[in-house]
């Protein structure tokens, strides 16, 4: 009879363990599966809008004329019975496209880190909506960025933390002044 004791409290013991257990995971799957989209920002999350503002300078603008192909370094010379090669021309890629990209990248790399910022000030009120961020980039750095509700109820204190927040990003690969805007949705 005191055996029988004895196993019920070793029973609910491990019924015990297997539940924490169940829960730890759980919660390690949910937090990569976190990881795992704050990676991979979705389009319609990221909108690209650069017909609002033109970048270019008649200064940086060189006509087609006056760029000149990259020549290789040892010459082709072709075997008797064939012709010279015809050489392939290379893909041009126009410099503003290749500055948004490097920007889209940035802004990619940290968008889980505005998500953090409005998951904290959304435990503590309620609130969500659309925001338009504009980033000003100048050769190897940032030079200002605005965040403009669109549609919600984010308070102007969220704004600033947003800005903060961005005005800490690298962005030394960035080699023309460029202007990017994009929408990001709190929810």
């Amino acid at each position: 009879m005191d055996t029988n004791k004895a196993k019920k409290p070793i029973f609910t013991y491990v019924l015990i363990a297997l539940i924490v257990l169940l829960i730890l995971g759980y919660i390690i799957l949910k937090t990569q599966k976190d990881k795992a989209a704050q990676a991979e920002p979705s389009q319609e999350d990221i909108t690209l809008m650069d017909d609002d503002v033109d970048t270019t300078q008649e200064d940086d603008i060189i006509p087609a004329d006056e760029i000149t192909p990259p020549t290789p370094s040892t010459p082709v010379r072709p075997t008797p019975g064939t012709s010279a090669p015809t050489p392939q021309p290379t893909p041009k890629v126009d410099p503003k496209e290749e500055q948004f990209r490097i920007i889209k990248d940035i802004v990619s790399r940290h968008k889980g880190q505005l998500e953090s910022k409005y998951r904290n000030v959304a435990a503590h009120q309620q609130s969500g909506g659309e925001v338009k961020i504009t980033i000003y980039a100048n050769p190897g750095k940032l030079a200002s960025v605005e965040a403009t509700p669109t549609s919600g109820n984010l308070n102007p204190e969220f704004m600033e933390t947003i800005k903060a927040n961005i005005r800490t990003w690298d962005f030394g690969k960035v080699k023309d002044k460029t202007v990017y805007t994009f929408n990001m949705s709190f929810k």
